[in-house]
């Protein structure tokens, strides 16, 4: 036997091996567990002869791992994964990516920018020339176990339509000015009517002789001194 004939009678025997082996297939989720991220799955195109198979368990992979945290985003049932399995062993299948379909069309998302993006409308998207857009459908609740710290080299607005309030031990406003505005002008309106109360019924020390005055014997309303409004 010549040498190219025993090579294409290796490769013969390498087809005839590998013919019991799976390749890798697209596959549709067809049940899910989330207590261990792992899922079943129908095999695609499914054989008209056969029917609808469905697979063991097999684990879904994730961006990443660790023991009991990581970044994990559970499927939806008819999502179309990527299939591998090890050693070519058809029962022992891994989900190594979910790939978008004619059935589940994909966000327009323009190059290098990152979104994540939910069903709800939510979303949080790294953009082109560096912001972070941030949509929440719903509430929005964080909790820091420890301190929290922000700083804004520009200008910061925080505008709430209902009520807002602002709960804390002990609280400091610092600025070159700071302004007080009331739509129905309820603060203005109470601290004037504290002053002219107290600016009525207060009086001096006798000056003697002229000299001026010594401070007010009655001091200002306490209750003018509020904790929305001190001065020092």
């Amino acid at each position: 036997m010549n040498m190219a004939r025993f090579a294409n009678a290796v490769r013969q025997q390498a087809r005839m091996a590998s013919a019991h082996e799976a390749l890798p297939r697209l596959a549709t989720i067809s049940s899910y567990d989330a207590s261990n991220h792992a899922v079943k799955v129908i095999v695609q195109p499914v054989d008209p002869e056969i029917g609808e198979q469905e697979s063991n368990w097999m684990p879904l992979g994730a961006i990443g791992i660790g023991n009991g945290w990581g970044i994990a985003v559970g499927p939806q049932i008819n999502d179309q994964v990527l299939v591998v399995y090890e050693n070519g062993d058809f029962s022992s299948g891994v989900i190594v990516s979910r790939v978008f379909s004619v059935a589940q069309q994909p966000p327009a998302v323009p190059t290098g920018e990152i979104w994540a993006l939910h069903s709800s409308g939510s979303f949080v998207k790294m953009v082109t020339n560096g912001d972070i857009d941030v949509n929440v459908a719903g509430n929005l609740n964080a909790t820091v176990g420890g301190n929290m710290a922000s700083t804004v080299a520009g200008s910061a607005t925080v505008t709430a339509t209902g009520s807002a309030t602002i709960s804390a031990a002990s609280a400091v406003v610092q600025a070159a000015s700071i302004k007080l505005q009331s739509a129905g002008n309820a603060l203005q309106k109470l601290l004037n009517s504290l002053f002219a109360q107290w600016a009525s019924t207060h009086v001096h020390s006798n000056g003697n002789g002229g000299a001026n005055t010594g401070a007010p014997t009655t001091p200002p309303p306490a209750s003018g001194q509020t904790s929305i409004v001190q001065a020092e």
